[in-house]
């Protein structure tokens, strides 16, 4: 949800660009659980060129090396 994830990529981030991409929950792939995964390779074949960020970790289930954040819901500000 980009009201989530754009102020901590734009902290990271911090003007110098190192972000090509940002993938948001209609990038990902809808399972029959109702969880949601995102498959990083459509964006970039070698993933350790990839820096993946998430609050759920089941969302970089189908890929290696995830950064998982905190809920949103748990801090007051970025």
């Amino acid at each position: 949800m980009p009201e989530y994830a754009d102020p901590v990529i734009d902290w990271l981030d911090a003007g110098r660009g190192f972000f090509a991409k940002r993938l948001y929950r209609e990038s990902c792939h809808l399972q029959p659980n109702g969880s949601y995964i995102k498959d990083l390779t459509l964006v970039e074949a070698d993933l350790s060129r990839v820096c993946f960020m998430d609050n759920s970790p089941i969302s970089y289930a189908w890929n290696k090396g995830g950064l998982r954040l905190g809920s949103p819901s748990a801090h007051t500000d970025v």
